[in-house]
């Protein structure tokens, strides 16, 4: 592809996040110099509260603005990870009068000029270009999600973590989740589908044109899962789409996360230990030594109710034990552990909930390029 392709349609970029730091504002400075006649939006969810922006091209939202434009509280986990397409309808529900939209996901790096991509799609006629990767469709785990819905045969799947749509085709998702939304709230649907296969599923029985990512350039870096560090970046350069992609402190968070119990790292060949030394000790020391301190208080806590509860048996009264608060205390005690994250969540920031709706303005732009 050319780099000085020629765009006669408008697009917009969505960089779809949940936080802010120097790290995604990196991650979106990379993909606004990659994005040349594009109109680039942050668009932000403030489900866990109000998200301090330094940029003046932001959409705000809650999962709450989404579910007022009537798709259905469907699916499980996270909803706004189960249906990451929940937040580009939020998207085109205030902005209609693009012809073509690009969401992307703040972990995934972009090396090809986006106006590569928007050209062709437009030349060819396509409506949807995703990523088909993983395990074949029969063995897909959120293939089941759409049987009440489609025939097995039908079913299809990509990867949506940065994908094109065509606005006749997010019309038609957009209207089609709310069909299903009715039936799902009506008991008609029991099985409610999971994004990254409705999508392409409906766009194929809807007669619309797919194309696949992998067209404009390399993309063996880009999955759902495996981390690429962010200084890992500079011999993976010939690589077109890549993630996800992290700075040394969320691989950390992350890997404390997927790695417990936090003591696994004195073992020579464990996972834990093998995670974390990609990056450096002074990287991963701090919150090894937090997640310790964390896992012997919790030892420590543990042991004292256990003795607690033996001290205090319960009497025994015509062969009938008394009841008292001691299997309380023993519940409490089996809290150990860290809080899972959501796959949607990899490095959530500790903030309360806020219930506030912060609107964009209708007249917000986003910023052009070029």
């Amino acid at each position: 592809m050319c780099a000085d392709t020629l765009v006669s349609h408008q697009y917009a970029v969505i960089f779809r996040t949940h936080l802010w730091d120097d790290y995604v504002a990196r991650q979106y400075d990379r993909l606004v110099a990659r994005t040349k006649s594009g109109h680039v939006f942050i668009l932000v969810d403030e489900t866990s509260g109000p998200v301090k922006i330094d940029r003046d091209n932001v959409v705000r939202y809650t999962q709450g603005d989404v579910l007022s434009l009537g798709f259905a509280k469907g699916g499980r986990g996270n909803l706004l990870w189960f249906n990451g397409d929940y937040s580009l309808y939020l998207f085109f529900d205030r902005f209609r009068d693009y012809d073509y939209y690009i969401m992307t996901e703040y972990d995934v790096v972009v090396q090809v000029e986006l106006d590569d991509v928007v050209a062709p799609a437009d030349r060819d006629g396509c409506d949807f270009i995703g990523l088909s990767k993983g395990e074949p469709v029969s063995e897909w785990q959120f293939t089941e999600t759409c049987l009440d819905a489609y025939d097995a045969a039908e079913v299809q799947k990509r990867l949506i973590c940065i994908a094109l749509f065509s606005r006749p085709a997010v019309q038609h998702l957009f209207d089609k989740r709310l069909e299903l939304s009715q039936a799902f709230r009506n008991g008609a649907l029991r099985r409610w589908p999971y994004c990254e296969a409705f999508i392409p599923t409906e766009l194929s029985v809807g007669g619309f044109k797919l194309g696949e990512l992998s067209e404009f350039g390399p993309t063996d870096h880009y999955d759902w899962a495996g981390v690429v560090i962010e200084a890992e970046l500079g011999p993976l350069e010939r690589q077109a789409f890549i993630h996800p992609v992290l700075d040394p402190n969320g691989y950390v968070e992350k890997a404390m996360k997927d790695s417990w119990p936090p003591e696994s790292f004195f073992y020579v060949r464990s996972e834990t230990r093998r995670k974390l030394q990609r990056v450096s000790p002074k990287d991963y020391g701090p919150p090894l030594a937090r997640a310790l301190r964390k896992r012997v208080a919790s030892i420590v806590r543990n042991h004292v109710l256990r003795v607690l509860s033996m001290k205090s048996r319960p009497a025994v009264v015509a062969g009938r034990p008394l009841m008292t608060s001691n299997r309380l205390l023993l519940a409490a005690s089996r809290s150990d552990g860290p809080d899972r994250p959501h796959p949607d969540r990899p490095r959530s920031r500790g903030s309360s909930r806020s219930e506030g709706l912060r609107a964009a303005p209708p007249a917000l732009r986003g910023v052009q390029h070029g």
